[in-house]
């Protein structure tokens, strides 16, 4: 991504992203077994819970199955009202 060629490589952006949350689901479930709430850095672990959320939510919506652009003009066209 900061190449400026984040289109051109769609597969590198999923293996890093998941390679990203599976840290970081790592590091909470560490945190979390040996109980530790805060670190030296002023933020929780409820802050990078938030941040692997948030790494799960843009895996979903720029790596998940799209649509056809035919079932897309349906839905647009239940939204407008038209009947098919």
């Amino acid at each position: 991504m900061d190449s400026g060629e984040y289109d051109k490589n769609p597969q590198d952006h999923r293996a890093v992203l998941a390679a990203l949350i599976a840290e970081g689901e790592g590091i909470v479930l560490a945190a979390k077994k040996t109980g530790m709430e805060a670190t030296n850095l002023d933020f929780t672990i409820k802050d990078i819970e938030a941040e692997v959320e948030s790494l799960h939510a843009t895996f979903y919506c720029q790596h998940r199955a799209k649509n056809s652009p035919e079932i897309n003009t349906m839905i647009e066209g239940l939204f407008d009202g038209e009947k098919r």
